[in-house]
């Protein structure tokens, strides 16, 4: 029995149902073994067990990252209707102007 392959399976199959994956997080070790359908030393149960907890882990972060980046786009996309770039390039173009009629007056040119 290939380990990795088995924990695949069994994540595959925890992770697609919802009652598996709850009775997962009650019994984990129990529900690793019932849906194994042998009986394996409690040693190697609570490794696959392990393994699974991170990778159902794993998906629950990526999740969440996956909504705060949707969120983050989000803000930025109002932010954008609220910034007029046009008006900022105006602005700055009148500065710069003004510094250059200061900067050339220091040095004798206007």
């Amino acid at each position: 029995m290939d380990i990795k392959e088995k924990i695949e399976e069994l994540w595959e199959k925890i992770t697609a149902d919802d009652g598996i994956l709850e009775q997962f997080k009650e019994a984990p070790v129990q529900t690793v073994e019932k849906l194994l359908g042998i009986d394996l030393p409690d040693e190697k149960l609570r490794e696959i067990v392990t393994a699974i907890k991170a990778k159902v882990d794993m998906d629950a972060i990526d999740a969440k990252l996956d909504v705060l980046a949707d969120q983050l786009d989000d803000k930025l996309d109002a932010l954008k209707t609220k910034v007029d770039m046009d008006a900022v390039d105006d602005k700055l173009d009148v500065l710069a102007d003004k510094l250059e009629d200061k900067l050339g007056g220091l040095f004798g040119k206007k």
